[in-house]
């Protein structure tokens, strides 16, 4: 696999692999085909993400323990914006061929949900 040595470093900090990575793709049921769905599809996500984004706290927020580590000034709100963040950046990955695969596997199984 070609990729920038960035990306690379990346995936040796997650402890990513080539095996662990095979292993998440399996899991999600990801393949090229949805990457390039995505790319053909060429819409802005970021309602979608945003979206998510809310009803996953909201949702978090009704079991004790989120709920509680969620209360601090402003802590929900960091998150949210980190969490989207996040799912954007996964977007714009999948949109691109070369690391694809790579970049939404490693953000497991929650942005496959932010997808559907």
């Amino acid at each position: 696999m070609d990729m920038p040595e960035e990306l690379q470093a990346l995936l040796r900090n997650l402890c990513l692999d080539r095996q662990e990575i095979d292993t998440r793709l399996a899991f999600l049921d990801w393949n090229p085909a949805d990457a390039a769905r995505l790319r053909q599809a060429g819409d802005d996500f970021t309602a979608v993400h945003q979206q998510f984004v809310e009803q996953l706290y909201e949702h978090l927020g009704q079991f004790a323990t989120p709920a509680t580590l969620l209360q601090g000034t402003g802590v929900t709100e960091r998150l949210k914006h980190s969490q989207f963040d996040y799912y954007q950046a996964c977007g714009r990955a999948a949109m691109t061929p070369t690391i694809s695969t790579t970049a939404c596997a490693s953000a497991g199984s929650t942005t496959r949900l932010a997808w559907s």
